[in-house]
């Protein structure tokens, strides 16, 4: 499977800003969900990038299909970043992914949502929360790691967006991967 589509730069800007389709969607943490995620976005059509901190993780994600490494000249063309890290981890990195990728909507996967988000306000990324819209799907498994991810993970099953009254973006289809990747529109 080739890591990008014919024709298509993978670093070109679309002046739509904002819109999945117009940019990569980052994956940060590419275990069982991230990677199901992943595998959900690169079926539909969308550029997938890869990030983990365990390196085998994105090497055995990207040779499933479910997108390629991300490199940091990728980082300005991120209009979506989907954090998919264990939960004591959300806040930092969703911080983290504010701070680096200033054209993106940042979510993440987490069932915990009170504590990283106050993580978030309290930090250096708080002038940046409006982009920050909390989700949590609603689908898993009892297994773990990037080679128990499916495409279908999500598939028929709700995904719960939970924006924070912060926000100054209406939170969308835009703000939840399931409009890729579960085949059916968010709950919130």
């Amino acid at each position: 499977m080739p890591d990008e589509p014919a024709g298509r730069d993978p670093h070109a800007r679309d002046a739509r800003g904002g819109d999945p389709a117009a940019g990569p969607v980052l994956v940060i943490g590419v275990g069982l969900i991230g990677t199901s995620v992943a595998l959900g976005l690169a079926a539909a059509g969308h550029d997938v990038l890869l990030r983990d901190r365990v390196p085998e993780n994105v090497r055995t994600a990207s040779g499933l299909g479910a997108g390629r490494a991300a490199t940091d000249a990728d980082d300005p063309a991120v209009v979506l970043a989907v954090v998919a890290v264990p939960p004591d981890l959300v806040g930092s990195v969703v911080s983290e992914a504010l701070l680096r990728h200033p054209r993106a909507v940042v979510t993440d996967v987490s069932s915990v949502k009170e504590a990283p988000l106050r993580e978030v306000l309290a930090g250096p990324a708080a002038a940046h929360a409006e982009r920050y819209v909390g989700s949590h799907p609603m689908a898993g498994s009892e297994r773990s790691g990037p080679l128990a991810a499916s495409a279908s993970l999500f598939g028929g099953r709700p995904w719960a967006v939970t924006p924070h009254p912060g926000p100054s973006r209406k939170p969308s289809s835009a703000s939840s991967p399931s409009c890729g990747c579960a085949g059916r529109p968010p709950c919130g």
